[in-house]
């Protein structure tokens, strides 16, 4: 119950006033210095596309949407009373700065801060915080005014005001009368509080007061989850103390934050991109960065990132929070990395099999793997690196060695010294092997016009001289040429284009069995090639064409070494697919069986493929950046280059192997090194997700770890719940204290149910019960672990529902519920980054039965979505693995 003076009410009033006020005079400067442009459209579309984010007009409409977002008191040294009120950016230019505040400056700090706190500004100076009121401006531009209030007083529990503006007219009525609580009367649905006025009004001077009877202005009810916001992350200007103090870290830090579920990390990833898009929140340094970035063609800063979710039902309930903070580029830049993954193998780096090239096809068959290869997928990529690395570099030494072998000493020592710094090499550091050969470029590429020049001359001189003893030797070539079988793909040419065309192709097997002859190997060319070589053999001494192979092979080998061309890193990623099929060839312990089609690849074999990929490209991009222009870029680096965003950011990362993380951190520009993942390892889905910091550690080097405790969404009776099924190797986290929900309801189960039509009935006895609990249906989540019975259980449980006139709708992934209701079915799957008030778990026994590695996980999910009620049903029993559980669980909400 809140006791307020008369004094303190007329306060409130005047609060209220001065920040309705605060908000006229933002959005008129605003309108002022925005003009005609108010003739357009200024929704978030507007403001992604046709306005840069740190212009004033950018800001000036961002003000119009959301004018004000706290109002803060202070105390200063000299007991002086300051206000503040802090906005979502920069005010307008024009607007009267003297007391408004910049939520991302530095002084925006103090909206974290709680009465009876003290900010020192950031030139020194201490105040005390007296109040602190909460503010959802974002409708006070159509509605004139501000709703959902949550008021902060000094030695007075937080309250909760319902319109700004009703306090201003109620309070200035010219009549006065008072609500005396009965303490034997019902307060009202969910503990609503009435305001109580003290004292005697007629020792007031001039004071109107008038609080009408049957109206509560004033609430310390909970926040219920409606059916329209249940299904969707909220996003708030208002974080905690270690909240904001990710949100501030620098631009290139490498973060990972941790907690359980309710504390906000989805939130806090939202804001910290919001800030992080602002160059108000960048330090000098940072800013030269991103400029010297912007300069060389790579995206603006404010649509530079890249957020990857494990699923598509997380990405789009992203979208709603995304709006509400205007970060411009989150219709293109929030993606999973299934769909991802896939478009970058397939139509950046060439991987995957497309109509107009790549070379493996994706299957979804893991079943070839073994059981270590899932759930280590960090060892079994370092197993393959080195494999790989090896194929690679072993190539490279066969094309030194064979210069070292050469007669002439030149090229010998030029083979000797390449062949040291393979030697040295480090797998994956294609970059460093780069550097250790760059030297070798100039006599490399001396060679190279030499020895090009005495094999041009050599094939010459043997058509010369088949021709000065033939006269008809081309023109019988060139007939023949005609006559041989040709692939569809090659023309059929005419006259003189016959004539030079059979001339290359002579030209050409003529260089290839120099080769073999020199290899010792056998020449066995196609159809067309081997008519050509019986051609000339029967005219021909196969010991002429020995110098010609030699130098044939010395100038292939010395291309293998050149550094200075694409063919360097060109070789190297072709080589990647063809060393993995071999390597999964050779049968190590990553798989189960040998013999599989080559053809075929999975998505954890892709995510291997890719990583070896980026890596490797990472490396030699690095030098281009310190060095622009170094080497020239294949199509792999150029790709990869234009896929760097500024930052990186992966929500509920534990679903994401450490083979997948690595991948996203090669996709921040390593000029800024940003990236940012949050999780909670008692949430992971995947048996190959990131199970430990070790497994972080190994993806994202230099991460640190943050966690955040403060519970804003689950009662305490839910959080003990949870924290009795958390997996016991994961917890870890520090307790939390502070409920954010005080309808603190015992879980329920059914731990029998004949049918489904049992189940549901009981499902529906128990949300007739939390209507009464809290005068409404609040948002609902009815979840299964199946895909295929959604339906029959959003009937079932409608049609007992008939007297509520509610209708249960599903909710599928790929789908948006034609009809709102606040009552969804949905399977377990999906339910990351939805938020009830209430969810029911259906057929808990058969979820440990068909998924013993994951069970707790799952469950662990199921009850953390909901914030005051849980309940579950069993077809027979409670499980003996879940048996613990037992007192836990109540029979009804009542």
């Amino acid at each position: 119950m809140s006791t307020l003076s008369h004094s303190e009410i007329i306060t409130l009033g005047r609060e209220a006033k001065g920040v309705l006020e605060a908000c006229d005079r933002v959005i008129d400067s605003a309108r002022h210095f925005l003009g005609d442009f108010l003739e357009a459209d200024f929704g978030p579309a507007t403001m992604d596309n046709a306005l840069n984010r740190d212009s004033d007009a950018y800001k000036a409409l961002r003000c119009l949407k959301t004018p004000i977002i706290a109002r803060i008191g202070a105390k200063d040294g000299s007991n002086r009373t300051r206000v503040y009120y802090v906005c979502p950016c920069d005010p307008p230019p024009g607007c009267r700065r003297t007391m408004l505040v910049n939520v991302f400056s530095s002084f925006g700090r103090i909206l974290v801060l709680k009465p009876g706190e003290i900010f020192e500004t950031p030139e020194g100076e201490r105040l005390a915080i007296t109040d602190k009121t909460a503010l959802k401006s974002e409708t006070y531009l159509q509605h004139k005014d501000i709703y959902d209030v949550v008021f902060e007083w000094k030695d007075h529990e937080t309250i909760r005001l319902k319109s700004l503006r009703e306090v201003i007219d109620r309070i200035t009525e010219p009549r006065y009368s008072v609500k005396h609580p009965d303490p034997n009367e019902d307060s009202g649905p969910a503990g609503d509080t009435i305001l109580i006025l003290e004292g005697d009004p007629e020792d007031e001077d001039e004071v109107e007061v008038a609080i009408d009877e049957e109206t509560e202005i004033l609430s310390v009810a909970p926040v219920v989850r409606l059916a329209d916001s249940g299904l969707a992350l909220d996003y708030s200007y208002h974080l905690d103390r270690n909240q904001d103090q990710v949100c501030r870290e620098p631009l290139g830090s490498r973060l990972l934050v941790f907690g359980r579920p309710g504390t906000g990390k989805t939130g806090t990833l939202i804001r910290r991109l919001d800030f992080k898009v602002s160059r108000e929140c960048l330090a000098g340094e940072e800013e030269a960065i991103i400029d010297q970035l912007a300069e060389s063609g790579y995206p603006q800063h404010a649509i530079s990132w890249r957020l990857f979710t494990p699923t598509v039902t997380l990405k789009r309930h992203l979208t709603a929070p995304f709006k509400k903070a205007l970060v411009p580029g989150h219709q293109d830049n929030v993606v999973t990395w299934a769909e991802y993954r896939k478009e970058m193998a397939r139509n950046l780096f060439g991987v995957l099999q497309t109509p107009s090239g790549g070379k493996l096809i994706l299957s979804s068959n893991l079943n070839y793997l073994t059981v270590t290869a899932k759930t280590h997928t960090e060892r079994w990529f370092d197993d393959f690196n080195q494999y790989q690395w090896r194929y690679f570099v072993n190539s490279l030494k066969n094309h030194a060695a064979r210069l070292a072998a050469s007669a002439d000493q030149n090229l010998a020592s030029l083979g000797n010294r390449s062949r040291e710094a393979l030697d040295q090499s480090t797998p994956g550091a294609l970059a460093r092997l780069y550097l250790a050969l760059e030297p070798r470029i100039p006599t490399i590429s001396g060679y190279d016009s030499i020895l090009s020049k005495a094999v041009m001359e050599g094939t010459e001189g043997i058509i010369k001289a088949q021709s000065e003893r033939d006269p008809n030797f081309l023109v019988d070539l060139t007939e023949l040429c005609e006559a041989a079988p040709r692939s569809s793909k090659e023309p059929a040419p005419g006259g003189e284009e016959s004539f030079l065309a059979a001339y290359a192709l002579l030209a050409k097997v003529i260089r290839e069995k120099s080769s073999s002859l020199a290899l010792g190997q056998s020449y066995q060319p196609e159809e067309r090639k081997k008519r050509v070589w019986e051609f000339l053999a029967s005219r021909l001494d196969e010991r002429a064409l020995t110098p010609l192979g030699v130098n044939c092979l010395s100038l292939s080998s010395l291309r293998k070494l050149n550094c200075s061309s694409l063919t360097f890193a060109s070789a190297y990623f072709d080589s990647l697919i063809e060393s993995y099929l071999a390597y999964r060839e050779a049968g190590p312990e990553w798989y189960v069986k040998p013999g599989i089609n080559n053809l075929y690849i999975n998505e954890l074999e892709l995510d291997i493929i890719l990583l070896a990929i980026l890596e490797a490209s990472s490396s030699l991009l690095w030098q281009d950046y310190l060095k622009p222009g170094r080497f020239p870029l294949g199509p792999i680096l150029k790709a990869h280059k234009k896929e760097l965003r500024n930052q990186i950011l992966v929500d509920e990362a534990v679903d994401f192997s450490p083979v997948q993380l690595k991948c996203a951190l090669n996709l921040s520009h390593p000029a800024c090194g940003s990236f940012y993942a949050t999780g909670d390892f008692n949430q992971r889905l995947t048996t190959w997700g990131t199970k430990s910091l070790t497994d972080f550690e190994w993806a994202i080097n230099g991460a640190v770890e943050k966690t955040l405790l403060s519970n804003y969404r689950v009662s305490q009776p839910l959080e003990e719940l949870a924290q009795l099924v958390a997996p016991k190797a994961t917890q870890g986290y520090a307790e939390t204290t502070d409920f954010a929900s005080s309808l603190a309801f015992k879980p329920v189960l059914l731990p029998i149910s004949e049918n489904l039509a049992t189940a549901t009935a009981w499902i529906a006895d128990r949300i007739r019960e939390i209507r009464r609990k809290v005068g409404q249906i609040p948002a609902i989540g009815v979840t299964m672990n199946s895909e295929t019975d959604l339906g029959a259980v959003a009937a079932s449980l409608t049609e007992a529902l008939t007297d509520c006139q509610v209708k249960a709708v599903v909710y599928r992934e790929n789908e948006i519920p034609e009809e709102d209701s606040p009552i969804h079915v949905i399977n377990l799957k999906w339910l990351k980054g939805l938020e009830f008030e209430a969810l029911f778990l259906l057929d808990l026994d058969k979820l440990v039965t068909s998924l013993p590695d994951l069970y707790r996980q799952y469950l662990y999910l199921a009850i953390s979505r909901a914030a005051s009620f849980f309940g579950a049903t069993c077809q027979e029993g409670l499980p003996e693995a879940l048996a613990y559980l037992a007192p836990s669980f109540g029979e009804s909400f009542e």
